[in-house]
């Protein structure tokens, strides 16, 4: 009985632990989805995202980075916690914005965040956590950190390369961070699309890229004839992992449109996106 009362005890004071109740009364702005074409002073000039409303938590976990957990009341009646409805993001400790598309929906993902449900599951580098209850009346959630053995995710924020499975021709299927050539000084993530011209007249300044230690990440998406594609990739002599997209690759990338580029240096840590081929050039062969 003693031993039991014990072993009660202990898994009570760990359950606690990796389990927190965040307050979310702190507001926070909506942050551009693309800093070079609408810079976010323009971004928030606009009424419609002026009149947003979003509010935020700490989230502290011993050993792991704090983060804001952020949501926002999209029908603007009060409550932050509409399944369906409202949506929930992530953003850094020190960050006063938070990336949350208003174009959100189950199958469209332009940002971290994501609609707001039952039970989901984000990461913030690398660490998985889960919403577990929410309650309007103290407008609080109750977060609990998880083990590491998630491979996908409803949300994320990273300042790291993330991983993730992928297909390849002939039903090939790989794990990301297996796959890169670690000896790279940079890694190079393209989405491309075979409807999208610019992006196909940039694949010889891409592959000039090789000869500098980078990595590419060629990203297929929009792509209805797959065979096609390859066709494409194998005309151009295109070095680096070419990969189909699913639907899960763009959300990790925050990926918004064609062709879009964002640069990781040889610890896999992010260095920033690129609104142009050139911009990567001159980055790297300074």
């Amino acid at each position: 009985m003693k031993f039991f009362f014990s072993w009660f005890v202990l898994s009570f004071i760990i359950g606690c632990s990796n389990s927190k109740i965040i307050k979310i009364e702190e507001p926070i702005l909506p942050k551009t989805y693309d800093e070079i074409m609408v810079p976010q002073e323009r971004y928030l000039s606009n009424s419609q995202n002026k009149n947003r409303k979003l509010r935020s938590g700490l989230v502290e976990f011993q050993g792991n980075e704090k983060f804001k957990l952020c949501f926002e009341d999209a029908n603007l009646n009060g409550s932050f916690f509409d399944f369906g409805i409202d949506k929930v993001g992530l953003a850094f400790e020190a960050d006063s914005f938070v990336l949350i598309s208003q174009m959100l929906n189950p199958k469209i993902y332009f940002s971290a965040g994501n609609l707001l449900k039952n039970d989901q599951v984000f990461s913030v580098n690398k660490q998985p956590y889960k919403i577990v209850k929410f309650d309007n009346a103290s407008s609080s959630v109750k977060v609990r950190k998880l083990k590491q053995n998630n491979k996908e995710f409803d949300f994320l924020l990273d300042r790291q390369f993330p991983d993730f499975s992928y297909r390849i021709e002939n039903q090939v299927y790989g794990q990301i961070l297996d796959d890169l050539d670690k000896t790279k000084k940079y890694h190079l993530v393209i989405f491309w699309s075979p409807l999208c011209p610019p992006c196909i007249e940039e694949f010889p300044e891409l592959k000039m890229l090789s000869e500098y230690s980078v990595e590419l990440i060629l990203i297929c998406g929009m792509c209805d004839d797959e065979q096609q594609s390859l066709k494409i990739l194998k005309e151009f002599e295109m070095p680096g992992i070419h990969i189909f997209s699913n639907g899960y690759i763009e959300k990790v990338f925050n990926q918004n449109g064609f062709p879009f580029r964002v640069l990781f240096d040889k610890d896999l840590n992010y260095i920033d996106r690129f609104f142009t081929t050139e911009d990567v050039v001159n980055f790297i062969v300074k």
